[in-house]
């Protein structure tokens, strides 16, 4: 099962590493929060459809600080020479019964292009909710990245919309993806990003609160 999954993320990967590339900027997760002890590796292609097209791949680590906080570093390479970007996760309002989980997402990004330097600070809201269907479970998101971005020897407030969910098979527990919409609102970029992540420990991930089927 997971060897038939693998073939088509590399397919998809080598195909956007063969594309030229300047994108960076992407959520990538859900409100959920990675529990403490947990670690998970990823990768991160992502498509830009404005501002010039091409693509860029990350690699990015998330790991858990306490129950409602957790963090991701990201390196990302392409024809943007070098992103490095850390982010902070804070969900003080967890996914419950009927409640969505609610919380916000900090980030700051450095990179080079061009010969040209780039730093962008933004914090986003960020509300998801959990969906379990018979074999997959759903967590769609959305979230309103605002901040701003320094280039050029020029700074511009940054804004976007971006839609998105987690995935996760019931069968393949360490492997979960997610793919996410992202549409420019201000001086930023729309997108197209998938990710790909692994679970370092098979009894701790996610905290999913799965409904009893009869």
């Amino acid at each position: 099962m997971r060897k038939r999954l693998s073939i088509p993320a590399l397919t998809l990967i080598l195909s956007l590493l063969a594309l030229p590339a300047r994108a960076y900027l992407a959520i990538g997760e859900s409100a959920d929060v990675t529990p403490a002890g947990t670690l998970k590796l990823g990768i991160e292609p992502q498509i830009r459809m404005s501002e010039g097209s091409g693509a860029n791949v990350s690699l990015f680590i998330d790991g858990g600080l306490r129950e409602d906080m957790s963090y991701r570093a990201l390196l990302g390479a392409g024809e943007t020479d070098l992103v490095i970007a850390g982010s902070f996760k804070w969900v003080p309002f967890p996914d419950f019964e009927r409640q969505p989980a609610i919380g916000f997402r900090g980030d700051i990004n450095f990179g080079r292009e061009q010969d040209e330097t780039f730093t962008a600070v933004r914090v986003a809201p960020i509300i998801s909710k959990q969906m379990q269907t018979d074999y997959v479970l759903f967590t769609p998101y959305a979230a309103l990245p605002v901040g701003m971005q320094g280039a050029r020897g020029k700074t511009d407030t940054i804004a976007q919309l971006a839609i998105g969910s987690d995935i996760r098979i019931d069968d393949t527990p360490n492997l979960m993806f997610n793919v996410e919409l992202g549409s420019n609102i201000n001086r930023a970029f729309s997108y197209l990003s998938f990710n790909f992540t692994y679970l370092m420990n098979e009894n701790h991930g996610f905290k999913v609160r799965r409904r009893s089927r009869e």
